[in-house]
């Protein structure tokens, strides 16, 4: 079986140190519980984060710049953001219009 054990932890980028009376687990990804708890927000967050709500967030920090062309960037970015709401809007108007036209018709 061939050695699997990291070398550097997967969230700081720390040394991992292996000694020999660690018996389990032999194969670590993480230096201690905060590091894995960090990576375990992360990976929820990544599932829960949508395009619309990644936008928002690009928006609210771009919007804060003291920059010009970076507030420029986010009001760019909030009327996309306008406009793929609009989009999905009638998307769903679309679909709840097929959805009731297949319905049977109460008496």
């Amino acid at each position: 079986m061939a050695n699997r054990r990291a070398r550097f932890c997967a969230w700081c980028n720390s040394p991992l140190i292996y000694m020999p009376q660690d018996r389990l687990p032999a194969f670590r990804r993480y230096c201690d519980d905060t590091c894995a708890r960090q990576a375990w927000l992360l990976a929820r967050a990544r599932q829960l984060m949508t395009g619309i709500k990644a936008l928002d967030v690009a928006v609210r920090l771009l919007r804060r710049s003291r920059k010009p062309t970076v507030q420029a960037a986010g009001f760019t970015l909030a009327d996309l953001r306008r406009d793929l709401v609009d989009r999905c809007a009638d998307e769903r108007v679309v679909r709840i219009a097929a959805f009731h036209s297949k319905l049977p018709r109460a008496a």
